[in-house]
């Protein structure tokens, strides 16, 4: 259609079949995206085609069965995005990436020596972020201090055999998710 424009061709071979991850400062927003050499990763546009660029390669996986990280659900949070990606080795767990360093840090293992932690970002509350995460306890609820940015769960009490879905809606002071029995928790 007019007006319409091809920002990057990700994977001239076939199709990179892009899906949101979330928004950035300053009107970006993330994405992941499937091509060749990396797999599927996380992918960032400011909305030409120079500023779409590949955000970080997590994933160690060897060519040529490189599957990438699957990133998911990113939060930005006082200039760092936070993503679910699997980099091979570990599993699942909880990535993120200073966006004025462009450096890619791995955030915590909730679950040492599991193959994963199947950690999901629920969203943030007065400038701390909130995870969900399967420990030895069972299912819990973390909040990342933004101050010395360590994790501390919330409370003892676990979900020990449901995993809440993250809405993705926060308002005010709360997070609401989807938890046992299919219900509306915050």
């Amino acid at each position: 259609p007019q007006g319409t424009k091809l920002l990057r061709d990700i994977d001239p071979k076939g199709s990179s079949s892009p899906s949101p991850l979330g928004p950035l400062p300053g009107n970006g927003f993330a994405f992941a995206a499937t091509e060749p050499e990396h797999g599927t990763e996380a992918w960032v546009t400011y909305g030409s085609a120079a500023s779409t660029r590949l955000l970080a390669d997590v994933s160690v996986w060897p060519q040529p069965r490189n599957q990438g990280s699957d990133p998911e659900l990113l939060c930005e949070l006082d200039g760092r995005l936070f993503l679910m990606a699997d980099d091979g080795s570990r599993g699942r767990e909880l990535w993120s990436f200073d966006v004025r360093s462009q450096q890619l840090r791995f955030e915590r293992e909730f679950v040492t020596g599991a193959p994963s932690s199947k950690v999901f970002v629920l969203g943030q509350v007065r400038g701390a972020l909130l995870v969900h995460a399967e420990t030895d306890k069972g299912w819990q609820v973390f909040r990342r201090n933004p101050i010395n940015a360590q994790y501390e769960a919330l409370s003892d009490a676990a979900f020990f055999w449901y995993l809440p879905r993250p809405l993705g809606v926060s308002l005010g002071d709360q997070v609401f998710f989807t938890g046992p029995w299919g219900e509306l928790w915050s």
